[in-house]
């Protein structure tokens, strides 16, 4: 891994993006298009860790962050409509990685091919909040001694149940949120609902903030968030997505920074229960956990891959490449 090479450079639009992949292309070169650099953290080991299996350590593989799902699939249709040199562009590997959103929910359509990567869930964040993912937390990033292995299954046990917890109080969030999508309301965004005026830890447990439970004060709630208006017989409309949702896993359609919240909220409550009640004593794990590194710092540690990650690789980066 000492010789690789991976232009990283800040590409901020499909056109940069592409214009990126024009100058820098070379034969028998891999090239990764992401959404943005939270994705890289995921994909790149695995994806950079089968290409030098098969190829010399000299060869360059090089990323380009597009900014968003659509700029994907922008690059990738003006990579596929170049009429010239065909031969060369066949010298390429090319793989493109996006995330599912809210696609099968909404019944978009979207471009499919062997060298795009989809996420199985809503995202790739998706993938990094599991228990299994809490373990890896507890014992290779706060590196708990092994006697403390009673506490830690009791810590598990209480994030499946808050975990759940979550899954039923974000419900309401993603209707209101798919329900704005589908209908294209004016201005809607999901990065304008800040579930820390919504939720909030009391002991470990998940509870709703002043008395949005209740569903009107929920709504008014996320107006405001929003500054949007929603329509008084939304009710009606939302039935039929309450029930498409009922039939799908959760990781599906709650959006992955939304269940990137619920890990990270319930992973320092942990430790602040740990250090303060138990007195336990750790490894400091405030900067890899913080909101801006947390993705990067879990991003090389999933485990295990999903399954269709691991195809997509082995089929894209075949043995012969």
């Amino acid at each position: 891994m000492n010789h690789l090479t991976i232009m990283r450079e800040s590409r901020q639009s499909s056109a940069t993006a592409y214009d990126e992949f024009i100058r820098q292309q070379k034969p028998a070169t891999l090239h990764i298009f992401v959404e943005g650099i939270d994705d890289l953290s995921i994909y790149e080991k695995p994806v950079s860790d089968r290409w030098y299996l098969f190829n010399k350590s000299e060869d360059t593989i090089c990323t380009y962050k597009c900014g968003s799902k659509q700029q994907v699939y922008e690059v990738y249709r003006k990579i596929n409509n170049r009429q010239d040199n065909p031969d060369f562009f066949e010298t390429l590997i090319l793989i493109y990685f996006v995330d599912r959103d809210l696609s099968d929910v909404l019944e978009q359509d979207y471009i499919v091919a062997d060298n795009i990567f989809v996420t199985d869930y809503y995202s790739i964040e998706s993938y990094l909040t599991s228990l299994n993912m809490l373990r890896i937390v507890l014992t290779q990033i706060i590196n708990f001694h092994y006697k403390h292995k009673p506490d830690i299954d009791k810590l598990k046990s209480v994030f499946s149940i808050e975990h759940n917890r979550f899954y039923e109080y974000i419900k309401p969030i993603m209707l209101y949120g798919i329900y704005h999508k589908k209908f294209k309301t004016k201005n809607f965004d999901f990065d304008d609902i800040d579930l820390n005026k919504i939720f909030q830890f009391e002991d470990l447990e998940l509870k709703w903030c002043d008395n949005l439970e209740e569903f009107s004060n929920l709504i008014t709630k996320l107006d405001q968030l929003t500054k949007i208006e929603t329509p008084k017989n939304f009710l009606g409309d939302i039935s039929a997505i309450q029930e498409k949702i009922s039939l799908i896993d959760p990781l599906s359609y709650v959006r992955g920074k939304f269940n990137m919240w619920f890990f990270l909220k319930i992973i320092r409550n942990m430790l602040s229960f740990l250090r303060n009640d138990l007195k336990i004593l750790f490894k400091d794990s405030d900067g890899l956990l913080g909101k801006d590194n947390i993705i990067k710092t879990l991003g090389t540690r999933l485990s295990p891959l999903p399954q269709s990650l691991v195809d997509f690789i082995k089929r894209n980066i075949p043995q012969s490449s």
